[in-house]
């Protein structure tokens, strides 16, 4: 499952330095192969802040090339943090933490990799 888990469709939250473009943003989701966004959150600091955060969903690729991205365009990354993996949820579980899945969420996973 491990092995599987970057094919596997993933949303992160990243906070950038400085704001995208909307060229930046196309070009981004582009490569990835995916989508990015704003993140309009009670956490996202205000309407325009000047280091916002993005959501941004990809499957096939490693966030490697996220951070890589980004830099090449002059925003560094400041935070990252993986939000979903496939069907799975992270926002119950709290930072460094861990809690055991359902088998439910086992199974959903599972056919999740049998489909790749």
């Amino acid at each position: 499952m491990l092995k599987a888990s970057p094919n596997l469709p993933q949303t992160y939250w990243v906070k950038v330095k400085g704001r995208l473009s909307e060229i930046q943003i196309k070009s981004l989701a582009s490569s990835l192969r995916g989508e990015i966004f704003p993140l309009r959150a009670a956490h996202a600091a205000g309407k325009n802040p000047a280091n916002p955060w993005y959501e941004v969903q990809f499957s096939g690729v490693r966030r490697d090339l996220l951070r890589r991205n980004l830099l090449k365009m002059g925003h560094r990354v400041e935070k990252m943090k993986r939000v979903k993996l496939a069907s799975i949820e992270a926002d119950t579980v709290p930072e460094g933490h861990y809690r055991r899945l359902d088998p439910s969420e086992v199974a959903k996973l599972s056919r999740a990799i049998d489909r790749l």
